[in-house]
């Protein structure tokens, strides 16, 4: 019975309850990606061709943490929405980065990903703090209330360079599921940031929100290195 490879965290600390492990790269100078999802240690595995650094962040509440401002849940299953990203970033760019950056060689540039909220946060993110020059989202919520206008009405505070998007072909669903528009709203804000000169992709995936999860984040942290081999 062959047994899965197990893939050691070479770094871990927690900051004010976010539990923070880190892959460092081979080598100075490699990009450095903060991940913000639960599948760290998979998507290093899928990666581990890629020499950089991956900082993946298990925040401690993901209807809060990754949430730009409150909003009224559109599902049935109870969850709540409550603003809490502002305080997020803030505790990612003053004490997480500048921890990780301690434990690892000097890096090229920073990027930030995400799935599902966490893509929702790492768009946000852009907006709001200048240290991203990479960012990648998939798929990201942006069905959630506000977005597309926040999008619209505010400029970027990152250097962007790279941003990569992807959403699953049955995502959207059907006129009565609460996302039915995400695929539309996700294909505006491709093409602002598309209009704004900044190198982007979009990639229709197969499947639903859950599928294939540790796969797409691996592409599309792969798609942002492809410049850095």
């Amino acid at each position: 019975m062959c047994r899965p490879k197990r893939i050691k965290v070479m770094k871990s600390f927690e900051v004010e309850g976010v539990k923070v492990d880190l892959f460092p790269a081979k080598r100075e100078g490699r990009p450095a990606v903060y991940l913000n999802c639960y599948e760290g240690k998979e998507v290093h595995e899928l990666l581990e061709g890629e020499d950089f650094n991956l900082i993946a962040l298990s925040v401690r509440d993901w209807f809060c943490d990754l949430v730009p401002w409150s909003i009224t849940s559109p599902f049935k299953d109870g969850r709540r929405f409550v603003g809490g990203a502002r305080e997020y970033l803030q505790l990612l760019t003053q004490k997480i980065i500048p921890r990780a950056g301690e434990l690892m060689a000097p890096v090229s540039w920073l990027g930030i990903a995400g799935y599902s909220l966490g893509g929702l946060f790492a768009v946000w993110a852009l907006y709001n703090s200048p240290l991203f020059s990479r960012a990648a989202s998939m798929p990201g919520s942006f069905w959630f209330e506000g977005f597309a206008p926040y999008i619209c009405a505010n400029q970027l505070k990152s250097p962007l360079k790279k941003v990569y998007f992807s959403l699953g072909d049955k995502e959207p669903g059907g006129v009565r599921s609460p996302v039915h528009n995400v695929g539309e709203i996700t294909g505006e804000i491709v093409g602002r940031f598309n209009a704004s000169g900044i190198k982007t992709t979009f990639v229709w995936e197969k499947g639903g929100h859950n599928t294939d999860q540790t796969g797409r984040i691996a592409r599309g942290i792969s798609w942002l290195l492809k410049e850095e081999a």
